[in-house]
């Protein structure tokens, strides 16, 4: 399989994206994002260990670990505050570079994105002539869950109440990080489609998450239209009973 580049390796996604692919026996090269600091970042880092297949690089060492058509470089923006802070960090990242590369990028970001944010990042791509792709995804949880989404707030915070869904948390639909990771890494094989809504096989997942934690809130559920709801949409099954899905959640944070 092709070499990767993730940036953002100590992100939510990227962390359980590097972690999966070590787990396939591929050699992984991470970075961060320049200016952002890392939450728990000795914990995270403990993830991979002393893994002989995970290499640790600076942002200045970017441009010589591209390998022209071969390199999948792929930004975790899920949660990142700002979405404009992607369109920066991507003409950042490709700066001065004007010979080598790489088999495409593939931007993973909330369904809550903004046509605006999106189109900026096509045409960047586009004049570029880089190969792209984007993976939206609803709420996504589990182990390394930010503390800012509701249900790492609860679960922080048991006995508070008035806990309310973060800016832009996307209440319609939920998916477990595992099952969303190994879909992703699918989808990144595939190459069929420069646009993917990943969506939970089970209805109402967040809010039978919610169910789950027996939390109620006095909160109606989004109703706004995104773009991104409307790409080619991909089922992903759910394979542990979200019971079992919130406890693993719940047993990592008490282990941190």
């Amino acid at each position: 399989m092709d070499n990767f580049i993730i940036i953002g390796k100590y992100h939510f996604i990227g962390l359980h994206l590097c972690s999966a692919l070590l787990e396939k026996g591929l050699k992984i090269k991470g970075l961060s994002y320049p200016g952002f600091s890392v939450h728990q970042l000795e914990e995270k880092e403990m993830v991979f260990g002393r893994n002989a297949n995970f290499i640790d690089i600076d942002w200045e060492q970017r441009l010589k670990q591209i390998k022209e058509g071969e390199t999948i470089i792929i930004f975790d923006c899920y949660t990142l505050d700002k979405l404009d802070d992607l369109i920066t960090a991507m003409q950042e990242f490709f700066k001065g570079n004007r010979r080598k590369m790489p088999k495409k990028v593939v931007a993973i970001c909330p369904v809550t994105m903004e046509e605006s944010q999106n189109k900026q990042c096509v045409k960047f791509f586009s004049e570029m002539k880089i190969p792209y792709q984007f993976i939206y995804l609803p709420t996504i949880y589990g182990p390394w869950q930010p503390e800012n989404f509701l249900f790492q707030q609860i679960f922080l915070k048991e006995t508070t109440k008035n806990l309310l869904p973060r800016q832009n948390e996307y209440t319609k639909d939920a998916i477990f990080v595992e099952d969303a990771v190994e879909e992703i890494i699918e989808q990144i094989k595939n190459q069929q489609n420069e646009a993917i809504l990943l969506r939970s096989a089970v209805q109402k997942h967040w809010q039978k998450c919610m169910d789950v934690l027996n939390y109620s809130i006095d909160y109606v559920e989004d109703s706004e239209n995104y773009f991104a709801e409307n790409n080619f949409t991909i089922n992903v099954k759910n394979k542990n009973r979200i019971t079992d899905n919130l406890a693993l959640q719940k047993k990592i944070l008490k282990c941190i």
